[in-house]
């Protein structure tokens, strides 16, 4: 018989734990709000902001000159 993920061994222990049995068996550090996870791991990956273009920098200086014309 297979599996859970269609392998011929069906003896693989699968087990999810809660928090409180997660954190007291090594497998967690901490608990934390989905909110909180997501805010922490944007915060690590947001890109570095870039300088404008040449192209940009040229067609805002283009759009300022007719502007003050």
């Amino acid at each position: 018989m297979a599996g859970p993920f269609g392998c011929a061994d069906a003896a693989l222990p699968l087990a999810t734990f809660r928090a409180p049995e997660a954190i007291r068996r090594g497998l967690a550090d901490r608990t934390e709000t989905r909110a909180a996870f997501y805010a922490r791991l944007t915060a690590r990956t947001v890109p570095k902001p870039r300088s404008p273009s040449r192209a940009f920098a040229a067609r805002a200086a283009a759009a300022q000159a007719v502007a003050r014309s």
